[in-house]
């Protein structure tokens, strides 16, 4: 049976307080119910319609919705427990903040085996998200509206976190990580800051018109960083399963690929800047394959057969190629039909470098 509750509201509005997600695993805190303040326990499949403090007493397993937040001001202490679901029925959900729900805050627990949603912020609802794991769910964190993530983990999920915003809400993913899903974070209209992508079947992030900022992807099966009409810095993609990363439309500055078979894929007027790309070393395995009008500069690449392939409307200036000895034969940049490449000097053969052109790219 589901209940509803009906809690008298605070005088004054319950507030977030700090961001930052304590240390180490997810764990009942061990408070004594009767130690913890003011507030209504859950126990069973719930849907809150009053604002107030609610929290979970012990783990619960629930066939259906868990559990539906209503109302506004609402704050969700999970105590460490964690919410079984059904996987076999369609779409139930663990925790569902309901449209026009705004203030609302769920931290500290664990939510597993739902079909559908493990969290899902509706597309006018605000919520604040901190340490929470869903494992095994069909979508891990779905948000909609206006919610921010912080400390929280999706494992094993058929997509880990999906953010489908617009350019008038604020959707923030802040130090999560996204583990053995299908997809990791993927998108539009969402900021990522901090985050990981390991070992997801597909791609470790798959975003648009958002922004990517000192994130991981490491060992994701095809892209590392699927990019379109991003801004991003400071990535790092190694041993992704076809490409580093992918952009097209977008701006990748200060960044990191090691070992995929192509390090940097970019098209569509992309800039990639002060970029560093590590090939592996194998026949036909490129560093930065580049073309419809995307400009690299300032890029260093190593043990690419192909270092920079500047294919049409390509700009390719003031880039450094090195190879590693003895593990390619050759680190080419090829200058494609329409491309614009700076002059090269190619100093591994026993050139000289007879120009301070800051365009010349330097083969070494």
């Amino acid at each position: 049976m589901r209940t509803t509750i009906l809690a008298l509201a605070f005088s004054s509005l319950v507030t977030a307080g700090p961001i930052d997600p304590p240390a180490g695993p997810v764990a009942p805190t061990g408070t004594p119910l009767g130690e913890i303040g003011p507030g209504t326990p859950i126990n069973g499949p719930t849907t809150i319609t009053a604002p107030g403090r609610y929290y979970l007493t012990d783990d619960l397993e629930i066939f259906g919705d868990a559990i539906d937040i209503a109302s506004s001001d609402v704050t969700l202490d999970l105590r460490g427990f964690t919410i079984v679901g059904d996987a076999d029925l369609d779409d139930a959900r663990g925790i569902d903040v309901l449209a026009g729900a705004t203030g609302v805050r769920i931290f500290g627990g664990t939510i597993r085996e739902f079909d559908g949603d493990g969290i899902n912020v509706a597309s006018t609802a605000e919520a604040l998200i901190e340490n929470v794991v869903v494992r095994g769910c069909g979508y891990g964190f779905e948000f909609r509206g206006a919610a921010r993530a912080v400390g929280c983990t999706a494992r094993n999920c058929g997509f880990g976190f999906r953010v489908l915003g617009d350019a008038t809400r604020s959707i923030v993913v802040t130090a999560c990580s996204a583990d053995g899903n299908g997809e990791g974070f993927s998108g539009s209209f969402g900021s990522f800051e901090r985050c990981s992508a390991t070992g997801n079947s597909i791609n470790g992030f798959n975003v648009s018109s958002g922004s990517v900022t000192d994130c991981r992807a490491v060992n994701n099966n095809n892209t590392g960083f699927s990019l379109f009409d991003v801004r991003a810095s400071k990535l790092y993609a190694k041993l992704n399963g076809l490409v580093g990363i992918s952009a097209n439309r977008a701006m990748v500055v200060e960044s990191d690929i090691i070992e995929s078979p192509t390090g940097i894929i970019a098209s569509g007027f992309t800039t990639i800047e002060r970029c560093h790309v590590t090939g592996t070393g194998q026949p036909g395995s490129v560093g930065i394959d580049a073309n419809s009008s995307a400009k690299i500069s300032e890029c260093n690449v190593a043990n690419a057969p192909t270092a920079i392939d500047a294919g049409n409307g390509a700009v390719v200036i003031g880039n450094t190629v090195s190879k590693f000895p003895g593990r390619v034969s050759s680190n080419t940049i090829v200058v494609g039909s329409g491309s614009i490449v700076g002059v090269v000097f190619d100093l591994s053969t026993g050139g000289t470098l007879t120009s301070g052109n800051p365009w010349a790219n330097i083969l070494y």
